[in-house]
């Protein structure tokens, strides 16, 4: 019996795929791995910065979590809306 390369797909769909694979030309294999590669990477470089600014909003202290929001100066609100937006709702 054939075992696919991945569980969720069908022998069937498997073998389409690969004999689609087997009439494309290296350069054109090539092109697309080189395609996959730069979408992953853009996808985490973009999971990179969303983790840093999470981590951004909650350095430095929480301070202004402790104090009521008519007592704080401006930089202490600036770090408020900083918390507020990469704090879990």
């Amino acid at each position: 019996m054939y075992k696919t390369q991945a569980p969720d797909t069908a022998p069937e769909a498997e073998q389409i795929q690969f004999s689609i694979w087997r009439k494309i030309p290296p350069e054109q294999k090539t092109q697309e791995v080189y395609s996959f590669n730069r979408r992953m990477r853009a996808i985490l470089w973009q999971n990179n910065r969303e983790k840093e600014e999470k981590l951004e909003g909650l350095k430095n202290g929480k301070y202004p979590l402790l104090k009521k929001k008519e007592k704080l100066n401006e930089a202490e609100k600036e770090k408020l809306k900083k918390i507020e937006n990469v704090a879990p709702k």
